[in-house]
């Protein structure tokens, strides 16, 4: 399936024939382009990347002839092979240093980090997804499993369940969630709505496993201005350090937390989460 087919928006989801419409192809086939030498392990060839977006050689090509030029991407010599250049880095550095959220919960992760020694993040719904704006690593030298600019279906993580529960819609999420993450097919809505009734009377959620199998996590929202939380506090590490009795007993300090990034961020309708 070609680009112009099948053009995922920022959540993941096609776009409808009516908006496909009033799209700038050139531009659409060169972020998906950038997106696509973003999520690869390794740089890619013409062909390779071709193939993947369902584009001709040639136009692949002069796509990323353009986007060296503007200094997106870099080809390297020895191979002819492509990867993107800091440039993306960079913006995307400016952009979250603006972040207001971003700058009124860092003071208040690094606490958290410190109280629980285990790895704490900021993360916000996005669609159906959700994506961690930021993450401190526990004090023990293991893989996180959470990094800065990591997006996962929310209804697997505590974050995600956190946010989905607060949501105006969450059944018709909860339906688009299953209808399009294979992961996602097999899970229990009914149990999952009823589960969501049980975050928004404690104030924040649990999940074993989660995501990552073998890592748990625990997570509360972040209320501002009376509107639907879109970003939620938490921690998470392996289920030999966080099992079920230790989640349960650093809830309050995640609601602690929650509460306070809220006050720093401020409780204005008028200003917006970004």
């Amino acid at each position: 399936m070609g680009v112009s087919d099948n053009v995922a928006s920022g959540e993941g989801a096609p776009l409808t024939q009516d908006v496909k419409a009033r799209l700038d192809t050139t531009i659409v086939k060169g972020m998906r382009v950038i997106e696509t030498l973003a999520q690869s392990a390794k740089p890619l060839g013409v062909t390779e990347l071709a193939r993947m977006l369902g584009l001709h050689k040639s136009n692949t090509h002069r796509i990323l002839n353009t986007l060296t030029e503007l200094g997106y991407v870099q080809k390297e010599q020895e191979t002819s092979l492509y990867h993107l250049s800091l440039k993306a880095w960079e913006i995307g550095c400016k952009v979250i240093n603006r972040n207001r959220l971003t700058r009124a919960a860092r003071p208040l992760l690094r606490q958290l980090n410190e109280e629980t020694t285990e790895v704490v993040f900021l993360a916000v719904l996005n669609g159906i997804d959700i994506l961690y704006l930021d993450a401190i690593d526990a004090i023990y030298p293991l893989q996180s499993g959470i990094k800065t600019g990591w997006r996962v279906p929310a209804v697997f993580p505590a974050s995600g369940r956190a946010l989905l529960a607060h949501q105006p819609n969450p059944e018709q999420l909860l339906a688009r969630t299953v209808r399009t993450v294979p992961q996602a097919a097999s899970l229990d809505v009914r149990m999952l709505l009823e589960e969501f009734e049980k975050i928004r009377r404690c104030g924040f959620a649990i999940t074993i496993g989660g995501w990552t199998t073998g890592r748990n996590s625990i997570a509360a929202p972040i209320t501002s201005g009376g509107r639907p939380p879109l970003a939620a506090v938490g921690v998470g590490g392996p289920t030999d350090r966080l099992g079920p009795e230790r989640l349960s007993a650093l809830s309050k300090s995640v609601l602690n937390a929650a509460t306070r990034i809220a006050e720093t961020f401020g409780s204005d309708e008028s200003v917006h989460w970004f």
